[in-house]
């Protein structure tokens, strides 16, 4: 048996003389740390090592492809091992945890849910950008600042990846049917009325459609709902929670989303 570690810095160059070595030795296994899971050479010599006699052991920070479970990446795995990682509700109480130890007063659960919803869905579920927010939103409430849904958003927009570039969302915008675009644009406007609220459950959704639906004196446009929503949430415009999939949040600002929609309009 062999051993190579290799560190960040290798490169698939000498991928041909490892498998020629694996056929010579009894296995070999290779460590490899800090690797680049999207890249095609990894994936194709991922593969090949399938068929040698290569063990492949990697650590990598790959944020996306903890979100996205369905990356092809994943069928060349034998194990995942998401070290450190916390599912949403014990992720919710650590950060709800760190609040009432540090904070001088109480802050909304429904504030620290976005936080923890933000997070899962942009980030890794891991607490550090958690309290990276908490951290910012600290002087804030020591001023005596109300802590708002968009408070959250200005102190951690740049954490996180956050869909709010204007040409990416003009072009999921542009992409959806007519009834979708309106739809947002209800949801849009009743968060936006609505600073404290971060959510709405697929019955207020459900509601503000068929009122739309009736502004447009339009009785057939109903049977549209479930397509029209999961059409937003496809676009990764409207997001489902992470603790129920009967409520939705937006990442972006709703008026910040408002403005976009006149623009499509």
């Amino acid at each position: 048996m062999n051993k190579v570690v290799y560190g960040k810095n290798f490169h698939f160059r000498e991928r041909d003389r490892l498998i020629d070595r694996a056929h010579k030795n009894s296995f070999l296994i290779l460590v490899m740390d800090d690797v680049d899971p999207y890249s095609n050479m990894f994936c194709r010599f991922l593969k090949k090592s399938r068929e040698r006699n290569i063990i492949v052991i990697a650590s990598g920070d790959s944020r996306s492809l903890l979100r996205k479970s369905h990356s092809s990446f994943c069928s060349h795995l034998d194990f995942v091992l998401k070290l450190g990682i916390y599912t949403p509700s014990q992720f919710f109480d650590i950060t709800l945890q760190r609040v009432k130890l540090a904070f001088p007063i109480e802050v909304d659960i429904e504030v620290i849910r976005y936080i923890t919803d933000l997070v899962c869905e942009f980030d890794v579920n891991r607490p550090s950008v958690s309290i990276e927010i908490l951290r910012r939103l600290y002087p804030l409430v020591v001023s005596g600042e109300e802590i708002t849904v968009e408070v959250v958003r200005e102190c951690s927009h740049d954490l996180l990846w956050v869909l709010n570039d204007d040409l990416v969302v003009l072009d999921a915008l542009r992409c959806m049917r007519i009834e979708s675009i309106l739809l947002l644009e209800k949801i849009a406007s009743h968060l936006a009325r609505r600073v404290k609220k971060a959510y709405l459950s697929i019955k207020e959704t459900r509601e503000l459609y068929y009122l739309l639906c009736d502004e447009m004196e339009d009785k057939t446009a109903k049977y549209l709902f479930n397509e029209c929503l999961d059409e937003l949430v496809n676009s990764d415009v409207l997001l489902r929670s992470s603790f129920s999939e009967k409520y939705f949040y937006l990442a972006i600002p709703p008026r910040f989303l408002l403005n976009l929609i006149d623009v499509i309009f």
